[in-house]
C-alpha cells in the first residue's frame, strides 16, 4: 500500500521518508545505490524478494520521490516489469513539465 501511495506524488518529504523506511524493514528487503531509472537518472532501489521474483522500487536520493519500479526473475535475471515516473509542476493543463 505504501508504494501505491508514493506513486501519487502528493506526499511531503517527511511522509515519503517514513514510508520508504517502512518498506526497507520488510523481511528480506535490500538496498542498492546508483540504480538507473528508465531516463538514466541514478536512484536508490529498495528490493524485496518474493518466491523467485524481486520487486524493486526506485527512489530519487535527493528528495525521496518515487522514480519507478522494476520486477525481475531472481534466478535468470529476466526483467518482467520496468516503469518510470517523472513529476513536475506547470501553470496550466496541457503544459509538459521540464
Amino acid at each position: 500500500m505504501a508504494i501505491h501511495a508514493l506513486k501519487t506524488g502528493v506526499f511531503p518529504a517527511n511522509i515519503r521518508r517514513t514510508l520508504w523506511q517502512a518498506v526497507a524493514l520488510l523481511p528480506g528487503a535490500y538496498g542498492l545505490r546508483d540504480v538507473a531509472d528508465l531516463d538514466g537518472r541514478p536512484g536508490y532501489a529498495i528490493g524485496v524478494p518474493d518466491h523467485g521474483v524481486d520487486d524493486e522500487i526506485l527512489i530519487d536520493p535527493a528528495d525521496g520521490a518515487y522514480l519507478g519500479e522494476r520486477q525481475f526473475n531472481a534466478t535468470t535475471g529476466s526483467v518482467l516489469v520496468f516503469s518510470g515516473m517523472t513529476y513536475g509542476v506547470v501553470g496550466g493543463q496541457g503544459v509538459t513539465p521540464r
